[in-house]
């Protein structure tokens, strides 16, 4: 098992729907339950969300870096990478990223899955990042991609690469 942060008790029960979307919202801003329900309409969670006959559906992904330092690797991730966040409760941040593809490999094992992030250019990345001090290995040619892995500051690497092969159509929203 994979230590990570505790999760607040009060977040596990009310991500299994113990309370309302916006009575969630609400108590983590601790703010009214009027600021609550904007601010639930603003997230739209999946049970908002209609799907064909208002059935839900999937419509996003959510992945975990799990880290030794969550809080230096939350600010690379607003601050550095400068990507948009909201903040769920007790300096909880969640990201929002680009579209988002799902590929699956042969493996001896399950329960193994991996995380990268793509960009369109890794030279002109790597060249922006080590601007910022970030540290980039260098690139290697895996065929599909050009690859790097950046080094987080809580000490963990996070594979980059520009893609070689071709992508899907990203899903429509909803």
């Amino acid at each position: 098992m994979v230590a990570r942060e505790a999760c607040p008790r009060a977040f596990c029960e009310r991500a299994y729907g113990l309370l309302s979307y916006a009575d969630t919202i609400a108590s983590w801003a601790g703010a009214g339950r009027t600021a609550g329900v904007k601010a639930a309409r603003r997230a739209r969670p999946w049970h908002h969300v209609g799907g064909i006959g208002g059935i839900p559906v999937i419509v996003g992904a959510h992945s975990i870096i799990y880290s030794k330092n969550p809080e230096a690797d939350r600010a690379f991730l607003r601050d550095v990478l400068k990507f948009p966040s909201v903040d769920v409760g007790h300096g909880w941040l969640i990201f929002g990223l680009p579209p988002a593809e799902v590929a699956v490999h042969p493996a001896e094992h399950n329960d193994v899955h991996e995380f990268y992030l793509m960009c369109t250019d890794i030279e002109a990345l790597i060249q922006e990042l080590n601007g910022q001090g970030v540290e980039c290995s260098a690139v290697q040619n895996q065929g599909w991609g050009l690859l790097t892995q950046v080094t987080l500051p809580g000490g963990g690497k996070l594979g980059v690469y520009q893609p070689r092969h071709a992508r899907p159509a990203p899903m429509p929203a909803s």
